[in-house]
């Protein structure tokens, strides 16, 4: 398997969750229990990204991790998904997923790699999860299909010391070609 992260990358994953990145703009969108979620206006998108922030009770980090790297069991939890498998090219491994959106509106996909690591920084097990589109696969796109080339994702999980996991996650999700 090719690593497509430095570990920089996943260093900078997992210190969010002590000393959480929130200068430049960011905002509070929803705060909701435990949770909060900020969000950034991309000035030259007029697209946002999210960072959901908080303790996810009931749900060990192990847990949370395992059912993201599940696509199987994504298929069946969220009906959204048209389409979502694990594709071979050129002997490195990528992910397919087809976004079904409401009627009137074109479907998105998105064409990405991804690497988990459970690391154990200073005696803490942190469970780091990091994804970004992978243009330089070679995967076909369908007609009528809004390709999103400029996806990027990072997840940080540990436990919140008892049954529950504290979390960050952030997420973008851009438009067709990065515009």
């Amino acid at each position: 398997m090719s690593l497509h992260f430095t570990d920089e990358e996943f260093q900078d994953a997992w210190k969010e969750l002590d000393e959480p990145s929130l200068e430049g703009g960011w905002e509070v969108f929803v705060e909701t229990g435990e949770v909060t979620i900020h969000r950034l206006l991309n000035k030259e998108t007029g697209l946002y990204e999210y960072k959901v922030r908080g303790v996810f009770n009931s749900c060990t980090p192990e847990v949370c991790a395992d059912v993201y790297m599940d696509l199987e069991y994504r298929k069946k939890w969220d009906s959204y998904v048209k389409e979502l498998c694990e594709k071979d090219f050129d002997g490195q491994s990528a992910i397919y997923w087809e976004v079904k959106y409401p009627f009137l509106m074109s479907n998105r996909d998105y064409v990405y790699v991804r690497e988990r690591r459970d690391l154990d920084v200073d005696g803490r097990k942190i469970w780091v999860i990091l994804a970004r589109s992978a243009p330089e696969m070679q995967f076909p796109e369908k007609s009528s299909i809004i390709r999103v080339n400029d996806y990027k994702q990072s997840v940080a999980l540990e436990s919140d010391g008892e049954d529950g996991t504290k979390g960050d996650i952030l997420g973008e999700r851009g438009q067709n070609g990065g515009q």
